[in-house]
């Protein structure tokens, strides 16, 4: 058995919200040193987290020096926008390779791959600033919405007790 599964198997199946996933715990179930093994020990409780996300929903999040931690449900989406940050970072650091390669020393081909290349990257790397302005547009958005409904409900229950104060009123 794969040392993933175990720690999937012993130490992450069916865990609840704010469990932790420590390097030492897991190093005593893998019979590894947390300290020489720690390389392996982390690989094993990240496979077992994916497995975690695609199985049960749920996902792990970095303690440093600790270990993982199951995230709640809406800590999703900061670790979503820590992969798109990481994603848009890489394709920079791609795109700066290629503008920055000594082109004289290409041939043709080599000249048409580093364009194609450098195009691509500048229509993701667009695509990545426009889907961010519309996600910040939308929760901008459903911040308001929500704050509305909350002042809604606040509203409703000054209605209530107003209500139960007339009501007070007429049976004296």
């Amino acid at each position: 058995m794969s040392r993933a599964r175990i720690v999937f198997d012993e130490m992450l199946r069916g865990s609840g919200v704010g469990e932790l996933a420590t390097y030492l715990k897991a190093g005593e179930l893998l019979d590894l040193d947390p300290i020489k093994d720690l390389g392996k020990i982390r690989a094993a409780i990240r496979q077992a987290g994916k497995w975690l996300l695609e199985e049960e929903n749920r996902a792990i999040d970095v303690v440093p020096g600790t270990g993982y931690r199951v995230v709640e449900a809406r800590e999703h989406i900061t670790l979503h926008r820590r992969q798109q940050k990481k994603s848009q970072r890489a394709l920079q650091r791609g795109q700066a390779a290629l503008e920055n390669v000594r082109i004289e020393d290409l041939d043709e081909m080599e000249k048409r791959i580093v364009q194609a290349g450098l195009d691509n990257t500048a229509l993701q790397l667009d695509m990545y600033r426009r889907f961010g302005r519309d996600q910040k547009r939308l929760e901008k958005g459903l911040a308001l919405e929500s704050e509305r409904g909350d002042r809604t409900e606040a509203e409703v229950d000054k209605l209530k007790e107003r209500i139960a104060r007339l009501e007070s009123g007429r049976r004296s």
